[in-house]
């Protein structure tokens, strides 16, 4: 199997591989697995595919009886606590990457092919509520959490409405989402935010307590208040600790992205 098959939009394919490194293109070097061969229940048309040979203890994966064709790819290494992802519709697509580490995040994928990916060595510490939202007939609804962002307790992401607006006369929904939530890598996502639909978030950015986040934002920036405002950050970057491994990534994103911050120099 090719997974771009999930991504018939370039738009999103593009934002798949800015934001995921390694992402893999087809099944080679994955064991396989139907639901039924690993103790779930679902359609024989869903598919695991696994890096190590075992799921994760700390993650159950649903299927409702709609949920067909779906795909569900966890990368090697991944620390999944206490964590949920369900399928409802037809072609949906979950991924978690290499090293990532879950603690309490449940993911609700809800309409026909929805997606929601995160990269590697992305660290969701606790509590965090991803449901894709209704977006009746439209493609490339979902969200991608890039690499390596630490994300706090308690955030909600929703790349589309809980809930339906109707035109009364001609039945068709109004709140649609345009694209899907991209957070860049290395954003540093605190307590409490929100990220809402067709938001993106630029890479090595700071979202701030209980912030709401409802526009895209430039790389390196500051993101603060209800509804959120961003301040440009310029030659300032975040850092989890003092650790080798933290200095060795902030580096690397420095490298990476501080060229093309308009105050990058």
């Amino acid at each position: 199997m090719n997974f771009w098959t999930y991504f018939p939009d370039q738009y999103v394919r593009d934002f798949v591989e800015f934001c995921v490194a390694d992402f893999p293109i087809s099944t080679e070097k994955f064991y396989e697995y139907m639901p039924r061969d690993i103790g779930l229940v679902g359609d024989d048309s869903n598919r695991i595919y696994l890096e190590d040979s075992q799921l994760p203890e700390g993650l159950k994966i649903v299927f409702t009886e709609k949920a067909v064709n779906c795909c569900m790819v966890i990368r090697s290494g991944a620390n999944i606590k206490n964590s949920r992802v369900s399928f409802k519709e037809d072609g949906q697509f979950s991924y978690v990457g290499t090293d990532a580490i879950l603690n309490g995040v449940t993911a609700i994928l809800l309409g026909i092919r929805d997606f929601v990916l995160v990269g590697n060595g992305v660290s969701v510490t606790a509590s965090s509520s991803w449901s894709t939202g209704f977006n009746s007939g439209v493609t490339g609804n979902g969200l991608i959490v890039g690499d390596h962002c630490l994300i706090g307790p308690e955030l909600v992401i929703r790349p589309a409405d809980g809930h339906l607006v109707i035109d009364l006369e001609s039945r068709d929904q109004l709140n649609k989402s345009v694209r899907p939530v991209v957070i860049e890598p290395y954003v540093w996502i605190a307590q409490r935010s929100a990220i809402l639909k067709s938001v993106r978030v630029g890479a090595c950015s700071i979202i701030a307590y209980g912030a709401v986040v409802t526009r895209s934002c430039d790389q390196f920036s500051l993101l603060a208040g209800v509804p959120a405002k961003a301040i440009d950050m310029g030659r300032k970057m975040w850092l989890r600790n003092n650790a080798k491994k933290s200095i060795q990534i902030q580096k690397f994103y420095e490298r990476r992205f501080l060229r093309d911050c308009p105050n990058g120099g």
